[in-house]
């Protein structure tokens, strides 16, 4: 009996040691004895899986004892080496991290730890993400006015105008669109911020329906390092990045997917969107749009009875050819291209079959002759444009695109 008993406990610890074993991230711990063992100062952000989630840790290694800036200034905490997470990390995982650093450096005095807690108001995690270091002898002042100064101080500097030109955004009343070359670490990133203060209706033609962010970020490159990430988002005030109708499209991991699509975020505009048909004080706007003397072109949106509805109007006096061409894709006979044009005088053109009041309230506008409204007067109300191929004994017919998104490409 007591052998059975030895035998049941020692399986057991084997199965414990077993599963103790395996629980820990190889690589990432890879990673991290890496880290210890360089004589560079060392920066990196490691995503550990353990206990079936990943945890978002920051390492930061001076093994030279320099002193550590925090965006360009000399940060209030020195120290030999820092462990910091976003979450408050298992017990157990915090021992073996403790372990890998003693194993590599002989001892645990020095560190500074950092579990889920703030720095100035800020994640430490994120505080640090930018962390480098200066050798205490490049700190004193070495150069005259009239020498060179290093390429890192320069780029240094570029930095600080792209972020002074962020930070001056918030500063703004009404809605507002930033592109900027940003340069990290010696590359160029482009980089996309909106800021829409009063809450916009905002559209572009990316977008089913409209949309009413209060401020937008994206960077167009297709890898980057995530302390550029990291960067751009402490440059946002708190509110904003808390804010629901924000959309902070940056990576927060190694592997990222942008949320949408780059010409979505330099397209979007402020819109008027009309809840009702009836707008006495814009019809006004209308009408004198249907007296122009040359070839004029509006946009209008409804949405009525929570349906979205883009409408695109087109007064053509002169009656001149507009064309536009575009393409897309089929399973039968791959990428396909159509052209379509348009030459009457007065057009109303709606993305989606609307209701006829739409339709009828907007033709009313228009000042025209009998002539004009059955030879010059074409309505397309969600109408799409077919396009037909021949294969052999096989007709495929498609209808991609209505004749709205047509006619807002369509140019002379």
């Amino acid at each position: 009996m007591k052998i059975f008993f030895y035998f049941i406990f020692f399986i057991a610890n084997l199965e414990y040691a077993y599963s103790s074993n395996m629980g820990w991230d190889s690589i990432s711990d890879q990673q991290i004895e890496s880290c210890f063992s360089s004589e560079e100062f060392q920066n990196r952000s490691i995503l550990y899986f353990y206990e079936d989630q990943n945890w978002e840790l920051r390492i930061v290694f001076n093994p030279n004892s320099d002193k550590i800036i925090v965006n360009e200034k000399p940060c209030m905490f020195q120290f030999y080496y820092g462990v910091f997470s976003k979450d408050t990390i298992p017990k157990s995982l915090e021992s073996h991290l403790r372990e890998i650093i003693k194993e590599k450096l002989g001892f645990e005095s020095g560190g500074f730890w950092s579990i889920s807690s703030s720095v100035n108001g800020k994640l430490s995690i994120d505080y640090f993400a930018d962390a480098t270091s200066v050798p205490k002898i490049e700190l004193a002042p070495t150069h005259t006015e009239h020498e060179d100064l290093p390429v890192a101080k320069e780029s240094n500097k570029k930095c600080t105008n792209a972020d002074l030109e962020i930070s001056n955004l918030f500063t703004e009343q009404t809605f507002r669109k930033l592109s900027l070359k940003y340069e990290w670490n010696g590359v160029t990133y482009p980089v996309h911020v909106l800021h829409n203060p009063v809450r916009d209706t905002l559209y572009c033609n990316e977008l089913k329906k409209p949309v009413k962010w209060a401020f937008a970020i994206t960077i167009d490159y297709s890898s980057y390092p995530l302390s550029l990430a990291n960067h751009l988002k402490s440059i946002i005030p708190n509110e904003l990045l808390k804010d629901s109708d924000s959309v902070i499209d940056v990576a927060d991991r190694v592997s990222y997917r942008r949320k949408n699509s780059v010409s979505l975020y330099t397209n979007l505009h402020p819109i008027t969107l009309f809840n009702k048909i009836d707008n006495p004080d814009f019809d006004v706007e209308i009408l004198d749009f249907f007296n122009s003397s040359q070839l004029a072109r509006k946009a209008l949106y409804y949405e009525l009875d929570g349906n979205f509805y883009r409408v695109y109007l087109i007064f053509n006096p002169e009656k001149l050819t507009l064309r536009a061409t575009l393409s897309f894709d089929t399973s039968e006979n791959g990428r396909l291209s159509h052209t379509a044009s348009w030459n009457s005088k007065i057009g109303i053109f709606v993305d989606k079959k609307a209701p006829q009041e739409l339709i009828d309230h907007l033709s009313h506008l228009v000042e025209f002759s009998w002539w004009d409204s059955y030879w010059n007067m074409s309505i397309h109300n969600g109408d799409r444009i077919s396009v037909t191929r021949q294969d052999g004994s096989w007709e495929y017919t498609y209808t991609p695109f209505s004749w709205c998104t047509y006619m807002v490409n369509a140019k002379l």
